[in-house]
């Protein structure tokens, strides 16, 4: 949808220039960076509009850590398709793995130092992700599970240290700020009440590393990944605004921007296969740009048809819009990544369709599938496709109900909105039972769900184009009036010769 942000001009005054002055030298004390503000500890400490300050942008450290936290996903989606990991399975590990990087995200965005204390906590995180990644892969049952729970008790107890020195840092900086005194008490509470839930998170996580039963992990990585989204939510409803902590919107946002970009992008290598000559047919070729098509237009549905402007945005209006916001980006995340995958199932089932002899060893012919044959390949990119995108596509109507709404102003505009939403939930229901019907078409036409997917895609994204369309019109015909009415006003003011 099309949002207009609204630019406010801003004269300072003596008060707010010694304000300024305030801030850098208590940002000093904080060892914060340049490019950070004290406003980035507590939401409004007295203005709202003090929010609106330069806030730091993503850095290449941050990137090279989504890095991590994508192949670690890549991992997980590479055991689904090789049947090493149930569905739930799946969507288990996904969900935790991306729990980390929401919390790390998090701690960085608000208390990033950039020193070299700092780097060090930030290299070892990397590399207990890194574990998680190698030992994600075999399931529940498998001899390494034991292993990711360690790399978990691990991840969880540096979240603690860089929460503690986070928190140590905003106290210092809270102590240095009169206006924030009667705060104190509030974000101390909050403080003692993240941590305690970090312990409770490291107790579980060695349960699940002692135990070899998969039935008794099960229910403990369960609870790992629904406690989080229940804390967080009961939180924001138990705290007040001014005794949580802020989370600045415009790097936040970047943050969950790059990191789906990025999943998006790093599954195009699993539909761009170095074809021989032996496996370049018509059929592979259309099974290629199928998957790509589908890997743009979901791009384009995500990237270019939404836009929220700071004021409306979750982040900025906090509490529990805050919380939907952010794990449900995580969710759609997941979805994503399954989307790519399937695409990349399909092209390896269509190579390994189309093989000869002489390209038995091709790398994309045993990298998805296993022993498994190209038809039941087939299955299981139809599967990931529509599952997939059903979850994408799910997930990103309860991101955009957690921002506030803006409508245009050209005739019909709340009627368009809601065809928009409607037409988005219908379209979901309608990908829901596609796998069943789609095995009937699925040796003599073997893309024919990834065109499926591409239809209703395309649908969707001109259906969101549209109010932009319709909305640049209405504008440029009030800016038209406006020009006339000011010509005809020059006009009739002219003397008579």
């Amino acid at each position: 949808m099309s949002f207009v942000s609204n630019e406010v001009e801003v004269s300072l005054t003596l008060e707010q220039i010694e304000e300024k002055i305030y801030e850098t030298q208590l940002l000093k004390t904080c060892q914060m960076s340049e490019n950070n503000h004290v406003h980035h500890f507590h939401d409004e400490l007295d203005d709202p509009t003090e929010y609106y300050r330069e806030q730091k942008g993503v850095n290449i450290e941050e990137l090279f850590f989504d890095l991590v936290f994508v192949g670690a996903g890549g991992n997980i989606t590479h055991g689904l398709r090789l049947d090493h990991l149930s569905w739930e399975d799946y969507f288990l590990y996904m969900g935790v793995i991306l729990i980390f990087w929401k919390n790390f995200s998090v701690n960085r965005s608000i208390f990033d130092t950039s020193d070299l204390l700092d780097k060090f906590f930030a290299m070892w995180y990397g590399a207990g992700v890194a574990g998680l990644a190698v030992f994600s892969t075999s399931g529940l049952s498998g001899d390494t599970c034991g292993y990711f729970g360690d790399c978990c008790v691990f991840l969880s107890l540096l979240q603690i240290l860089l929460d503690g020195r986070g928190f140590y840092g905003m106290n210092v900086a809270m102590g240095h700020d009169k206006r924030a005194d009667h705060r104190e008490n509030k974000s101390y509470n909050y403080m003692i009440f993240c941590i305690g839930v970090d312990f409770v998170k490291i107790i579980f996580w060695v349960a699940f590393g002692l135990t070899d039963d998969a039935k008794a992990r099960r229910p403990i990585l369960w609870f790992q990944f629904l406690f989080p989204m229940v804390i967080d939510g009961l939180s924001s409803v138990t705290f007040p605004r001014d005794a949580q902590i802020f989370t600045p919107v415009l790097h936040m946002n970047e943050r969950f921007e790059a990191i789906t970009l990025i999943m998006l992008g790093e599954t195009i290598l699993g539909v761009t296969p170095a074809l021989t000559y032996a496996t370049t047919s018509p059929l592979v070729i259309t099974s290629i740009l199928c998957s790509y098509f589908v890997m743009f237009l979901y791009k384009t549905f995500h990237y270019d048809v939404e836009e929220y402007g700071e004021q409306i945005h979750a982040l900025y209006l906090g509490g529990f819009r805050r919380v939907i916001w952010m794990y449900f980006t995580i969710l759609e995340c997941v979805g994503i990544i399954l989307l790519g995958s399937g695409c990349g199932e399909l092209v390896d089932a269509v190579l390994k369709s189309e093989a000869k002899p002489a390209a038995a060893h091709h790398r994309m012919l045993s990298g998805g599938g296993g022993d498994k044959s190209w038809e039941q390949m087939v299955e299981k990119s139809i599967a990931m496709l529509c599952v997939g995108t059903a979850v994408a596509l799910g997930a990103n109507m309860f991101c955009r109900f957690s921002h506030g709404i803006e409508i245009g102003n050209f005739t019909g505009a709340t009627t368009l909105w809601y065809v928009q939403q409607c037409t988005q939930f219908i379209t979901i229901w309608i990908i829901v039972p596609l796998p069943f019907i789609m095995y009937a078409w699925e040796e003599e036409f073997p893309y024919v769900c990834a065109v499926l997917i591409i239809v209703i895609l395309f649908g969707l994204d001109m259906l969101f184009f549209m109010d932009e369309m319709l909305e640049n019109i209405y504008l440029k015909r009030v800016r038209d009036e406006i020009i006339a009415e000011r010509s005809g006003n020059n006009n009739s003011n002219e003397p008579d010769v």
